[in-house]
C-alpha cells in the first residue's frame, strides 16, 4: 500500500454485492456544509456518490463502512483531463480562430462546442479509462 499522502481516501460503506463488483456510497461534502447558514445558501451541497470497486480479498458484506482508496496521481490525471484539458482546448480554439480573422461570437462559439467531441471521445474510451482508475477498498 502507498504512503497516505500518496493516496486520496474517502469513507463510505457498500451498498450491494454483484459477483466480483463493490458498490460503495461515499458522502462527499462541500466546503461550506459546515457553516450554520447553509439552510439559506444555494451554495452549500452534500451529494452521495456509487463508486464501483473490485472486490477484495477479505471478507465484507451490504452495510459494512469502509474506506475507498485511490492514487493522488490517478486524481490528478483525472482533474488533468476533466477541467484543465478541456480549458486548453477552449482558449487554443478561441485564440487561433480569433488571429485566422473570424469574428469574436463565431470562435467564443466555435471554442466552446470544441468540448462536445472531446468529451464525445471520452466517454467511447470509459471502459479503458475504469481499468486506469482503479478504486480499492479497506475495512475501516
Amino acid at each position: 500500500m502507498q504512503n497516505k499522502g500518496e493516496v486520496i481516501e474517502h469513507a463510505g460503506f457498500i451498498t450491494s454485492i454483484d459477483g466480483d463488483q463493490v458498490k460503495v456510497t461515499i458522502g462527499t461534502v462541500s466546503a461550506c456544509s459546515a457553516c450554520h447558514a447553509k439552510g439559506a445558501c444555494g451554495a452549500s451541497d452534500m451529494q452521495d456518490k456509487v463508486i464501483d470497486v473490485k472486490k477484495p480479498e477479505f471478507e465484507i458484506s451490504v452495510g459494512d463502512a469502509v474506506t475507498v482508496v485511490i492514487s493522488k496521481s490517478l486524481g490528478y490525471l483525472a482533474l488533468f483531463l476533466g477541467y484543465l484539458l478541456p480549458l486548453i482546448l477552449i482558449i487554443t480554439f478561441l485564440i487561433v480562430l480569433s488571429e485566422l480573422g473570424y469574428s469574436e461570437l463565431i470562435a467564443g462559439v466555435v471554442s466552446l462546442g470544441i468540448v462536445v467531441p472531446y468529451y464525445f471521445i471520452l466517454y467511447l474510451f470509459r471502459n479503458r479509462l475504469k481499468k486506469t482508475y482503479a478504486f480499492s477498498i479497506k475495512k475501516n
